[in-house]
């Protein structure tokens, strides 16, 4: 695989190891049927108590029916400029700067492993973004659609930004930083992205090289569950190979 995005060979960020759960959060995780931790997605509609939730899924976009206008899709939910061709799904249109597209799985998680095989396509003069997206609110992606209110909605997200030539794990809504960024450069190479979440921890890497491992400890509380995928916004284009979700 070729050399990593340039300059991610640096100390791990924001290493901070703190109890398995914030003080004043559950004991354990919540259970299908129960409700969480009330901070988990403030905009969530009408969500309290998800009936099931999401089982493995791994995904190589060579099934025939996402080589269709309108893909099947049992699992996800995708919104935005997509295609797919040859086994590649691509993301993102150069043209559209306040467009959100992503992919989102359609059931929430609460501990899982979120992997993506991608390239990062944007211009390298612009702000495009792709990111993991993770415990999200909302199954329609983590930045600004018109359909959300001004901002997004709430949820994680490990991004790749072009114009700021970095790598960050935040927070939204407001954008907080879990972790001081780590720089970084598009190299329009193939690469691994990885996320583990283990209660309010989160482990990420690319290429197998650790980048993360920091804990929300927000005195409100961390997301606990909510929706997993990826995405790209403010003119970003990726192309990406697989991408899979395993519960923890």
């Amino acid at each position: 695989m070729p050399r990593l995005l340039c300059r991610l060979a640096v100390p791990v960020a924001a290493l901070v190891l703190g109890a398995p759960w914030a003080a004043g959060a559950p004991a354990a995780a919540p259970k299908p049927g129960e409700r969480p931790n009330p901070y988990v997605a403030p905009l969530i509609p009408q969500l309290v108590a998800p009936a099931t939730w999401g089982g493995a899924i791994a995904e190589r976009f060579r099934d025939p029916a996402w080589q269709t206008v309108t893909p099947v899709l049992a699992d996800w939910d995708i919104r935005g400029t997509h295609a797919v061709d040859k086994g590649i799904l691509r993301l993102g249109d150069p043209n559209f700067n306040r467009e959100n597209v992503s992919l989102m799985a359609k059931k929430p998680y609460i501990n899982f492993t979120l992997e993506v095989q991608a390239r990062v396509l944007s211009d390298p003069k612009g702000w495009g973004v792709f990111g993991l997206w993770f415990r999200a609110a909302e199954p329609r992606g983590l930045f600004y659609n018109d359909d959300l209110a001004i901002g997004g909605t709430s949820g994680y997200g490990l991004n790749l930004s072009t114009g700021q030539k970095s790598l960050v794990l935040l927070r939204r809504p407001h954008g907080f930083e879990l972790a001081p960024r780590v720089p970084a450069v598009t190299d329009r190479n193939w690469h691994t992205f990885r996320v583990e979440a283990a209660g309010n921890q989160y482990t990420c890497s690319v290429d197998g090289k650790l980048i993360f491992r920091t804990a929300d400890n927000n005195p409100k509380g961390p997301f606990w569950w909510g929706y997993v995928g990826i995405g790209v916004t403010s003119r970003g284009v990726a192309e990406v190979r697989s991408i899979t979700i395993t519960p923890r």
